[in-house]
């Protein structure tokens, strides 16, 4: 049916709304202040060109009106969102849900924010890399979605209240830099409904804006000594972790790089080690799997190294193992991961969550300084530092995006540039001291 609103829907006092020409088209500027009293605006499209059609764009609006003016004052604060509508109703095409006088949010647009999250995942399957999108699917599992949910919030009555109060609570348990990436997500996925205009105008204002959020906290990488890293080595010399460390004290891969390291990608005659993909750890269908994924994160990911003599005779016998294994266990070889280097005695490929577990494991054991397995990564970095390579050779060596990353986690470590930089620093004050003329 059509409904026959009792008055016309009107702007509030200092709004206004003007007709202009806008990228060849006629659009409607709506000129308003949000519930903070900032003022804002929102172009509305005709869809109609400019010639011969400005008589026709005069007549749409107060049918602009009748769709934003509502939902603009929601925004602002003028009138109330409920979850309680009096009746349905026609209103210039669109079934919308009529609360006294005012038209509000599309029953068939609204949405729970937890679901809006758990729709946003399947909608960006292919935006992102498998990697990217289960870092963010085990976030919004066994975080974000299960501490909104329960409040029964719709997408479209989520305030900066409530995405401050996730923070806050959040700060009780984790880091600084934890609650800014989960903040990263939060505003991301919001400001993709913010965008939708189609299927979400009734979103303005990413919630997640206006947050306090704390400082960014610098990282300060711990890493092994050499004299550390000796007795490490030590410890676990029959251990399948003693090539995974050496490669990784080595050539500083990640963890990824390493698990999804294949024998195709060395080779032997050039003596060339070619990183070309990653094995990540993801919750599918709600358990953790490993999962090779063939492209690596940034082009500056794909590198290559100069396979040693050291390291060339422990992927021998690595080898020679694995071929013993296939001849022992014959058809219960696993022989998916044929071509992987790091297999269990079966053939399955190891996973990475299993290889950080063990080398914690392995370090208790033995008594050990405690670091995460991630740090060798570290540790290669400042043993090339303490030898005299630059920030922008480590940059390349450890497949860093861009120099400032870098920078970032390992300046404070580059003791002897800062060294000579002290000396330099001495050097020019002790010359300006010595031209200050000596009191008679």
């Amino acid at each position: 049916m059509t409904a026959n609103l009792q008055e016309k829907v009107t702007l509030p006092d200092n709004w206004h709304i003007n007709l202009r020409e806008k990228n060849g088209k006629w659009q409607f500027n709506i000129q308003y202040y949000d519930a903070l009293s900032k003022r804002r605006q929102k172009w509305v499209d005709t869809k109609l060109i400019l010639r011969g059609n400005k008589k026709k764009a005069e007549a749409m609006e107060q049918e602009v009106l009748d769709t934003w003016l509502p939902i603009l004052m929601q925004e602002a604060g003028l009138l109330s969102q409920s979850t309680t509508y009096t009746q349905r109703a026609n209103v210039n095409g669109r079934n919308l849900d009529i609360i006294g006088q005012h038209a509000t949010v599309p029953i068939s647009n609204r949405i729970l924010f937890a679901e809006y999250l758990k729709s946003w995942l399947v909608a960006n399957e292919i935006r992102y890399q498998i990697s990217t999108l289960c870092e963010y699917k085990r976030v919004f599992d066994t975080t974000i979605i299960p501490f909104f949910e329960p409040l029964g919030l719709y997408l479209d009555e989520i305030k900066t209240k409530h995405i401050q109060d996730f923070y806050n609570h959040q700060m009780k348990t984790v880091s600084g830099n934890t609650v800014l990436r989960f903040h990263s997500y939060l505003h991301k996925t919001l400001q993709d409904a913010v965008n939708d205009d189609e299927q979400y105008p009734y979103i303005q204002v990413n919630p997640a804006s206006k947050t306090k959020r704390p400082q960014h906290q610098k990282f300060i990488p711990k890493v092994y000594s050499k004299e550390a890293l000796s007795k490490l080595f030590t410890v676990i010399g029959q251990d399948f972790l003693f090539l995974v460390v050496l490669l990784d004290a080595t050539y500083g891969m990640r963890r990824s790089e390493l698990m999804g390291l294949k024998w195709s990608a060395i080779d032997f005659d050039r003596k060339i080690i070619t990183v070309k993909q990653a094995a990540v750890r993801c919750r599918i269908d709600g358990e953790y799997k490993t999962v090779v994924k063939p492209v690596l994160k940034t082009k500056s990911s794909f590198r290559s190294f100069k396979l040693t003599e050291e390291i060339e005779a422990v992927l021998e016998i690595e080898r020679a193992r694995q071929k013993a294994n296939r001849k022992k266990y014959g058809a219960a070889y696993n022989s998916e991961y044929m071509d992987y280097i790091f297999v269990d005695d079966l053939g399955k490929l190891r996973g990475p969550q299993y290889v950080s577990d063990h080398f914690r494991h392995i370090l208790k054991k033995n008594k050990l300084e405690d670091i995460r397995f991630h740090d060798l990564r570290h540790t290669c970095a400042t043993m090339l530092l303490d030898g005299g390579l630059s920030l922008k050779e480590i940059q390349v060596y450890l497949g860093h995006g861009q120099l400032s990353t870098t920078a970032d986690i390992y300046t404070h470590l580059d003791y002897s540039h800062q060294q000579k930089s002290s000396d330099l620093a001495s050097q020019i004050i002790g010359q300006i001291r010595a031209s200050i003329p000596v009191a008679p």
